[in-house]
């Protein structure tokens, strides 16, 4: 009975499902800033289910940009309980005018594209609201945004083989040279065996 009881414990979302020390799920490797992302609506600038991220100022614009983009192994569902998200301005003091980041939660959509749209076996992301940071017009090297925790109430499910995204929309910034948007993210959950009893494993 013991066993059982050890087997059914899922595994924690830090850590991909397989092996009992299944590879680390984030971007967060020991003594390594994190490469700057592409923005892009269609290809997620990390593969990885959150960790340290950033990006060099751009434009204003109405695109989603898929941040995160990390497909769940097949075997298993993610039940997402939350996400943190904390941001600094680094490289360059914000200039012309002030930067507001939109970000939100994608969930089960079949690819990695933000534009993925519901036709047939076909499915797009479900958007889930999760806040809004900001940096005045200004805001020197080291300006910190107030931090997104969220916790849902009731997890939300991921499907097997189905993407976790992490979106950000920018509707009002300025491409600064030299200027970089750097941050964490935590996405916060565990995995659970799919049609097994010993879920976890």
């Amino acid at each position: 009975m013991d066993f059982v009881k050890v087997a059914m414990q899922p595994k924690i979302g830090a850590q991909a499902p397989g092996a009992q020390f299944g590879a680390q799920t984030a971007n967060h490797d020991n003594s390594t800033s994190p490469s700057s992302g592409s923005l892009s609506n269609t290809v997620p600038a990390y593969l990885t289910l959150g960790g340290r991220w950033q990006f060099a100022a751009v434009a204003s614009a109405a695109t989603d940009y898929a941040i995160f983009g990390y497909v769940i192994p097949s075997t298993h569902r993610f039940w997402c309980t939350g996400v943190d998200i904390w941001t600094v301005n680094t490289g360059a003091a914000v200039a012309t005018t002030a930067t507001i980041m939109d970000w939100s939660l994608g969930i089960n959509s079949t690819a990695a594209s933000l534009a993925t749209t519901d036709s047939g076996a076909t499915f797009g992301p479900r958007r889930v609201t999760l806040g809004i940071q900001a940096f005045l017009s200004g805001a020197a090297i080291g300006a910190v945004a107030e931090p997104i925790r969220t916790c849902f109430e009731n997890p939300l499910p991921v499907e097997p083989s189905r993407y976790v995204h992490i979106i950000l929309q920018m509707p009002l910034a300025t491409n600064t040279g030299s200027q970089v948007i750097r941050g964490d993210c935590l996405v916060k959950g565990w995995f659970e065996r799919v049609g097994d009893i010993t879920a976890g494993l």
